[in-house]
């Protein structure tokens, strides 16, 4: 798959060393494949869950979520978000997804 913005995980980086050597494994799984469906894409990465139309990633054993458009149909993969699990945890991602607002 192709990931669109990848100069994002560079600023995501930026901001969270710590959570670099997850992100650049993250970037290497999903680009090494072309995943037809949600159930092929876990198979291989095992940490996605869907929240509305978006896919979030656990990244570095849980401290962060990567929320992403995939697109199955075309091999591209968006990159929405970035945020640590508390910041998270904290909204109403569901609701902030359903309300248009990512």
């Amino acid at each position: 798959m192709r990931i669109i913005k990848t100069s994002r995980l560079g600023e995501f980086i930026k901001n969270h060393p710590d959570a670099k050597e997850g992100l650049l494994v993250w970037k290497k799984l999903v680009e090494s494949r072309d995943f037809k469906t949600l159930h092929d894409l876990s198979q291989t990465i095992n940490s996605v869950d869907m929240a509305g139309k978006y896919h979030i990633f656990n990244i570095k054993g849980n401290d962060y979520r990567l929320i992403t458009a995939v697109h199955y149909n075309t091999g591209l993969i968006f990159i929405r978000d970035f945020q640590s699990h508390a910041k998270y945890s904290k909204q109403s991602y569901q609701s902030k997804i359903d309300g248009g607002k990512l």
